[in-house]
């Protein structure tokens, strides 16, 4: 079984800051991280991994036995990706691609899904069942677009905001996954078959930490690394050319001024005054 995570880096969001003579982003001199969102997909997969190696998944059994699914974690982005992708094979992934070319610069939710579904392609194939797991959406894009733009390139079902998975088992195959899925007024119980793509929710788990031997691993470990003569893409199709939509301006929303006022006199008269205004602005009636 494969089990692929699309990560994305993002910068820290306390950290973000706003050109305001261009409308961008400020992003020379700002800390990145791992999309929130995108740690809990991988904890999920490494949590399907250790299940299924364990065989404590409901339908293993010592007569079919199962065995242990490849975790690779996907990134498009620049050279500076490579941090993230690192701290993800520090975490547990057992491969890390990144999708790195100019080509791919200025995407869109669309051109991004077109990307990551051409790699994808080429690291699977028809080879085995697969299941692709990410965040429900990007700190700083906030669409949640490209999971199911993904699954629908790919030609496969996807369940999304997941806040619980589980694996239907066949023998020492997995057959599906039952999830729970958050809607606006509760939740709702989901089966469906593999090939799958879900995206999740940070309720779903809590991501664990790096071991150290996770950490030497990664900082040895090669990366993978495709370009778009890699992939075999339409180069009108990645990138800001085959991106459907384009950002006019990034801003900052208006703060209101405080204003403050300081009350004079006695104790007992700013009482009074304060009482009055109270009233006056309808807070006490």
């Amino acid at each position: 079984m494969h089990i692929t995570v699309c990560m994305k880096q993002v910068p820290e969001t306390d950290e973000v800051r706003i050109d305001r003579a261009t409308g961008t982003l400020v992003r020379e001199g700002v800390p990145c991280i791992i999309n929130p969102p995108d740690l809990n997909a991988l904890e999920e997969a490494l949590r399907i991994r250790e299940r299924i190696k364990s065989g404590a998944t409901e339908g293993a059994t010592a007569s079919a036995p199962v065995f242990t699914p490849v975790v690779t974690v996907v990134s498009m982005g620049p050279p500076q990706t490579e941090a993230s992708l690192r701290d993800a094979l520090a975490l547990g992934a057992d491969r890390a691609v990144l999708l790195c070319d100019r080509a791919f610069a200025g995407a869109d939710t669309l051109a991004t899904s077109y990307t990551l579904a051409a790699a994808i392609r080429r690291l699977w194939g028809d080879q085995g069942t697969m299941l692709i797991i990410c965040g429900n959406k990007s700190a700083d894009g906030d669409t949640g677009h490209v999971g199911p733009q993904l699954a629908e390139k790919l030609g496969i079902p996807h369940i999304t905001s997941v806040r619980r998975l589980d694996l239907d088992m066949e023998g020492p195959e997995v057959a599906g996954v039952r999830a729970e899925r958050l809607v606006d007024d509760g939740y709702e119980a989901v089966e469906a078959p593999l090939p799958l793509l879900v995206t999740v929710v940070k309720g779903i788990n809590s991501p664990r930490l790096p071991s150290l031997k996770g950490m030497m691993r990664a900082k040895k470990a090669v990366i993978t690394v495709w370009g778009a003569s890699d992939l075999d893409v339409d180069a009108g199709r990645t990138g800001l050319a085959g991106s459907a939509t384009r950002v006019v301006k990034v801003f900052e929303p208006e703060r209101p001024k405080s204003r403050g006022e300081f009350l004079t006199g006695t104790p007992e008269e700013q009482a009074r005054e304060l009482l009055g205004k109270l009233r006056e602005a309808r807070v006490l009636l």
